[in-house]
């Protein structure tokens, strides 16, 4: 089978792009002849898959994704693929994957978040850029199948933009096992604790995010005060302004208790050296986070609001469910049941550890192709 593929990036150090890249390796792994187009791509040396560079204005992001939609188009139209796939960057595809569905997160950002240290909310040019592609995709039915990430962004798609239900397939994405592992403790645990100053009796609170506000930190922070227990840190990995929180830690006088490690490249070291993973974000199309602290063998404590918790998450059994992710003090219960019961923690961590087994990139590649089938018994 020739397969065209369209994305902004091929990489693994991202979402999507890890997403995408994941996928496209298994396909040409398989015997496939796969071809990725895209305007960047890293980590190719010991891929099967064939890239082809799509040409971009790169001033702004919005002009990034107006010419890689149509720049990409272009650049796909002439493989002559039996089977053509984009992940909503470019129009008319074979299959659209859905990662998001970026007008229900900018009206859940408008309206949970209004209350939030960071309330102010601003959608630029690249948001009507988005919108307007999803508006092709979806809205113009401008597809032949769709999938979609979760149960949650299935939902979304049917509501916001009217996507028959009988369109859709529900693909949980994967995560890599062998690479986020509780074994990882005994590597990277003690170095990583040591490079932070964090004690060997202290607890680590593990949050990974690049967008702090709708990611729910606020929610973490304001915890502390509550749960008043100095041995308890938070470690922040992500990419966003700090200011805000630095304040707000420091009005509530837990700034001690916050350390922000900035954006990691290798962030399976950071899992190791936590003992929970909390993550009470207001809404996430998926979050491929929590299944990487599953794997890692953390107790995960994350907002129901999460196509993740949704779809793979038995409360109390291999995860913990927060019912409202920017309520400080049941955030605070929750971490205070997990502290004050190891065998609760340990149990929970292996639980996590065994559901996510049936949650590989494998797994999620074999569902993927078997929508290429589909297409190519439909042409």
């Amino acid at each position: 089978m020739k397969i065209g593929i369209a994305y902004l990036e091929y990489s693994r150090r991202k979402g999507i792009e890890r997403i995408s890249a994941e996928l496209a390796d298994r396909a040409a792994q398989q015997g496939n002849e796969v071809h990725y187009h895209c305007a960047h791509w890293s980590d190719e040396s010991t891929s099967k898959v064939h890239f082809h560079k799509v040409p971009t204005l790169d001033v702004f992001f919005s002009s990034k994704l107006i010419s890689f939609a149509v720049a990409g188009k272009l650049s796909l139209h002439g493989g002559h693929y039996d089977v053509t796939h984009s992940y909503g960057t470019v129009v008319g595809c074979d299959v659209i994957t859905a990662q998001s569905c970026h007008r229900a997160g900018m009206d859940i950002a408008g309206t949970l978040m209004k209350d939030s240290i960071e309330s102010n909310v601003n959608f630029g040019i690249a948001d009507r850029v988005r919108l307007c592609l999803e508006q092709q995709n979806f809205g113009k039915r401008k597809y032949k199948k769709v999938i979609a990430c979760s149960n949650l962004v299935k939902r979304e798609l049917m509501k916001y933009y009217r996507v028959p239900e009988h369109d859709i397939v529900v693909i949980p994405n994967g995560v890599d096992v062998k690479e986020f592992h509780p074994g990882n403790r005994e590597r990277f645990r003690d170095g990583v604790r040591q490079e932070y100053g964090i004690k060997k009796e202290e607890i680590v609170l593990l949050f990974v995010g690049h967008e702090f506000t709708r990611k729910g930190l606020e929610t973490i922070v304001r915890s502390l005060p509550i749960l008043d227990d100095s041995r308890i840190k938070v470690l922040v990995c992500g990419g966003d302004r700090t200011e805000k929180f630095r304040r707000l830690a420091l009005s509530l006088n837990v700034d001690q208790q916050v350390i922000f490690a900035g954006p990691q490249a290798d962030v399976k070291k950071f899992y190791a050296a936590s003992d929970l993973f909390v993550f009470p974000t207001v809404h996430e199309a998926f979050g491929l986070v929590i299944v990487e602290a599953m794997a890692s063998g953390l107790p995960v404590i994350v907002s129901k609001n999460a196509g993740a918790a949704e779809d793979i998450i038995e409360d109390g059994k291999d995860g913990v469910l927060l019912s409202d992710p920017m309520n400080p003090e049941e955030l605070a219960g929750h971490i205070r049941s997990l502290m004050n019961n190891d065998s609760l923690r340990t149990n929970i961590g292996l639980a996590a550890r065994q559901k996510v087994q049936n949650y590989t990139w494998d797994h999620c590649a074999g569902k993927v192709m078997l929508v290429y089938r589909e297409m190519t018994s439909m042409k």
